[in-house]
């Protein structure tokens, strides 16, 4: 029986190379991306030499980029579930850092093999292997997915077959300066490794990039150690390079055990905390000119205790638990099971049909059984399953399945669990999709039993608007002030509400206590 033939690649060389990108689509994202998936996949089955892999590869790593940076926009901080299209293109995009990935590692396979040519070249496809995965990592967590234990797995053999070609720390250009203009296989390997540690399922897109960059900036001070730290240095974590999880997760390694040591890295942290609270600007410390004093040492602080083997204990230790949460999101349905009844701004009447007139005639109101039906059905809980709780939020998951709402980190939802009398209000604090579809997400409770309540303001030119709102009670044992929660960007400055249904009186909204993605905590004091 004959041995099929590798599938023919236009890339022979990088000559062939630079007329088949010619030819491609440059204004077409999506078109280039498809284009060069398919022709780095024939590459990597094709029967051409390691040295003329990686020139090719090389030559087509800032094409892939692009491509990749214009693809992304579609996926990136959107809710979960992803729609079908958002879903796809996150699919497209890993699927071509996998093969970009998979060239490199070829390469760096021929290397160990004894490839005379890929030998002088090892650090070099070690370091673009890495940075490749660092990339795949960096758009998973744009989407909000794990990236997996099979991409640790591979990371981890990456980084150990650089060390034993010796080039874990051997210096090469980087066109893409994902690192710098010049890095090591090792830094690249660190930044990986501590872009997981800063928990970053908690953070917005912005807060994302940020903090990868300075991480980027400052991996190269990451020392990756083979023999064991003294125990009484907290600025290291262990890594298992036969293991398949991040950093901090390890078992009986032995001689595979590596630790990073962030000490330098953590001492310009420092320095900068020091900086800004001496009034020095975020632009000057070379931490970016598009952020505030506070926002910039908010991210600081995050990153310094996340680069530490004795990261700060959790608050309200979390402890396994089983059962079902009932959950539900959005404003509307949340204030419809919060309150018990329907919204309706005081004197509005719904459009009068025949019914409706008959019984506004005879009875003196109109009925709302449809309307109370209808919101049963679209305001329907979600059945999520409880994974672990503690005293200040909740672990659930949702398991795939349609239809579904989508969420979002920082949004308000409403849980209830199996025999509670009432709903309580949450925050999402992270989400993130797992396996084949199901999603994960960690929620905060907003203490106290939440009123739901209609707000009326008057508006400079007189017109009365009348929101959906929340009245959260003070509870002093845990210092929490009383607030009210308004739909989001309902808080523009001080200015007077009133609660009329049910009727509470006047209040002057004072502050702003916290804005999440659909909703604004307000800090408020009653008017006489």
């Amino acid at each position: 029986m004959s041995t099929p033939a590798p599938p023919l690649t236009a890339l022979q060389d990088v000559a062939s190379a630079k007329a088949w990108l010619a030819r491609q689509p440059q204004a077409n994202a999506t078109q280039l991306q498809a284009a060069l998936a398919t022709e780095i996949a024939r590459l990597n089955q094709g029967a051409a030499t390691p040295a003329a892999r990686l020139s090719i590869l090389e030559f087509l790593r800032e094409a892939v980029a692009f491509a990749q940076g214009e693809c992304a926009k579609k996926f990136t901080g959107r809710a979960l579930p992803l729609a079908p299209h958002e879903q796809f293109a996150y699919e497209a995009s890993r699927t071509l850092w996998q093969l970009l990935g998979d060239g490199y590692r070829l390469c760096l396979d021929a290397a160990e093999a004894g490839d005379p040519e890929m030998r002088s070249q090892a650090a070099l496809a070690a370091q673009r292997a890495i940075a490749t995965a660092s990339m795949l990592q960096f758009d998973a967590y744009r989407a909000q997915h794990e990236v997996g234990s099979v991409f640790w797995q591979n990371l981890h053999r990456l980084y150990a077959a650089a060390e034993r070609l010796g080039c874990a720390e051997t210096e090469v250009d980087d066109s893409l300066r994902l690192i710098g203009r010049s890095v090591t296989p090792a830094a690249c390997y660190a930044l990986v490794l501590l872009f997981y540690a800063i928990s970053p399922y908690q953070l917005n897109h912005r807060q994302l990039i940020m903090l990868r960059r300075w991480i980027a900036r400052w991996c190269p001070k990451v020392a990756i150690l083979r023999a064991p730290p003294p125990d009484d240095n907290p600025a290291t974590l262990p890594v298992d390079l036969a293991g398949s999880g991040p950093a901090g997760l390890v078992g009986n390694g032995g001689s595979n055990l590596r630790w990073l040591d962030t000490t330098a890295m953590r001492g310009s942290i420092r320095v900068r905390l020091v900086k800004l609270k001496e009034g020095v600007a975020p632009a000057e410390l070379t931490l970016g000119d598009d952020l505030s004093a506070e926002v910039a040492e908010e991210l600081l602080l995050h990153l310094y205790r996340h680069t530490s083997r004795s990261a700060l204990p959790r608050v309200h230790p979390r402890r396994d638990a089983h059962g079902e949460m009932r959950v539900v999101s959005g404003l509307g349905g949340i204030h419809f099971h919060v309150s018990g009844k329907l919204f309706r701004e005081p004197g509005s009447t719904s459009t009068m049909t025949r019914q409706h007139a008959n019984e506004m005639a005879t009875l003196g109101r109109v009925s709302t059984a449809e309307e109370e039906e209808r919101a049963m059905r679209d305001f329907a809980p979600e059945t999520w399953r409880l994974l672990d709780q503690s005293a200040g939020g909740l672990r659930i998951a949702r398991d795939a399945g349609s239809p579904q709402r989508r969420l979002g980190a920082g949004q308000l939802v409403a849980l209830k669990g199996h025999g509670d009398d009432a709903f309580l209000l949450a925050i999402t604090r992270w989400l993130v999709a797992v396996g084949n579809g199901e999603v994960n997400a960690g929620v905060m409770w907003i203490p106290g039993a939440p009123l739901g309540v209609t707000a009326r303001t008057v508006e400079m030119a007189g017109r009365e608007t009348f929101e959906r709102a929340f009245v959260m009670p003070e509870i002093a044992r845990l210092k929490v002030p009383a607030t009210l929660i308004l739909p989001l960007n309902s808080f523009r400055g001080p200015r007077e509400v009133e609660l009329v249904n049910p009727t509470l009186g006047r209040l002057k909204l004072t502050a702003l206590m916290l804005r999440g993605m659909d909703f604004d905590r307000v800090l408020f004091e009653p008017l006489a």
